[in-house]
């Protein structure tokens, strides 16, 4: 927009960006570039999310899932439950929805699109 300053105060920044990437579509190499690199910027379907509460949403059918992506969220952890292997994922949705803002969904299949697009972030801290 014309009429709008930018609000970016460079005496502010703590940190700034020096790379990013794209990541394979592969969960086994997006576990291994979150351990490296820490949370993930990622995306995925979620229309079928809409009625999530907790657990490890892990469908039947993968159809449930499209892996079409309409909706950013962070991938910020993984783990293991009764022998499922899941995402931890936080969400936009606040606090009231899923767990606590987050929300576990399976792994190693691509559910909902989870490994389409997952960006990885490389910052410098900017001294003072």
């Amino acid at each position: 927009k014309d009429k709008l300053t930018c609000r970016y105060k460079e005496e502010k920044a703590v940190i700034k960006v020096k790379s990013w990437g794209i990541a394979e579509k592969n969960e086994e190499k997006i576990k291994a570039l979150l351990v490296e690199k820490g949370p993930l910027s990622g995306a995925v379907n979620a229309l079928p999310l809409a009625f999530y509460s907790g657990g490890i949403f892990d469908p039947w059918f993968d159809f449930l899932c499209p892996s079409s992506v309409n909706h950013a969220i962070t991938i910020v952890g993984y783990g293991k439950e009764d022998g499922t292997e899941y995402w931890i994922i936080k969400n936009s949705w606040g606090k009231k929805w899923g767990e606590n803002g987050y929300f576990r969904l399976a792994l190693g299949r691509g559910l909902c699109g989870i490994h389409t697009f997952v960006v990885g972030v490389e910052g410098e801290v900017i001294e003072p």
